[in-house]
């Protein structure tokens, strides 16, 4: 039988009322969840979250206790929510999805395509290590991935041309692939995405870019852009693999990108 986390939630919102509930996994099984919610649904429903996944992120932007029986009272207690931002991405298919952490295009949807996809992630995961799989599969990505060439507009205004783009990546949050600080001003109660955009390098060079982003020392690479928006289209020459919060959605050759202020609710 069906028991993921979007088929559970799709039955519960079911039920009238307002609604709890509490959530065990990693990114990608929260994202599962509220993906099952419709935006409506979303204002009566309050998530608890017990992060037990690889690489965390979310639980480790809002500092939220490693120790999921700590977590659990901490929820069970809690008479306050977070009222955080979401993000929602939508395709050239016209099908939408909702993300938590970050959704990106290019180099690091494709290590979530590597990845998820590797046996290797199930052993590491099963010893703790599973967000070094993340690394494994970056540096072979980082060779193979392929470029693109594409137009980016920005709050339905301005538009800019981009050639050998490596990657784009939209974040509501600072971390992404296990502690990785791809977007360091990056602020889930601002209404905004925090985007990160590297574009015009050689292999060589982005192998020097990615160094410096594991440091969080790359905001001032030439050929790294970072800015705040509340949307983008973005429009590609060739398609281009797609993820959100580490799931991976598919390759397309354009997709428009959101931000949902304050949608989830986050009990603390």
């Amino acid at each position: 039988p069906d028991v993921s986390a979007n088929k559970i939630v799709r039955k519960i919102s079911k039920i009238p009322g307002a609604k709890k509930i509490i959530i065990l996994g990693g990114d990608g099984t929260i994202n599962e969840a509220i993906n099952g919610l419709e935006d409506d649904q979303l204002n009566h429903t309050y998530i608890g979250y017990i992060p037990t996944g690889s690489s965390n992120d979310f639980a480790r932007s809002l500092m939220l206790p490693k120790d999921p029986l700590v977590g659990l009272e901490q929820i069970l207690s809690s008479k306050d929510y977070l009222a955080l931002d979401l993000g929602k991405v939508k395709v050239d298919d016209d099908k939408e999805y909702k993300f938590i952490v970050s959704s990106g295009s290019g180099f690091d949807a494709s290590i979530v395509r590597s990845a998820n996809s590797s046996k290797l992630k199930t052993f590491l995961n099963f010893i703790g290590l599973g967000k070094f799989i993340y690394i494994i599969k970056a540096i072979s990505s980082l060779f193979l991935s392929p470029y693109n060439h594409g137009r980016i507009m920005i709050d339905g205004q301005e538009s800019k041309s981009y050639n050998k783009l490596f990657f784009v990546i939209s974040m509501n949050h600072k971390y992404e692939g296990g502690g990785i600080v791809f977007a360091p001003d990056a602020n889930p109660q601002d209404g905004l995405l925090s985007v990160c955009i590297v574009h015009g390098l050689s292999r060589w060079k982005l192998l020097s870019m990615l160094l410096h982003v594991l440091a969080g020392k790359h905001e001032a690479l030439k050929g790294v852009e970072l800015f705040n928006c509340s949307s983008m289209d973005v429009t590609l020459e060739n398609t281009w693999n797609l993820h959100t919060d580490g799931e991976f959605l598919g390759s397309y050759p354009s997709y428009s990108i959101s931000c949902i202020p304050e949608k989830l609710k986050l009990l603390v």
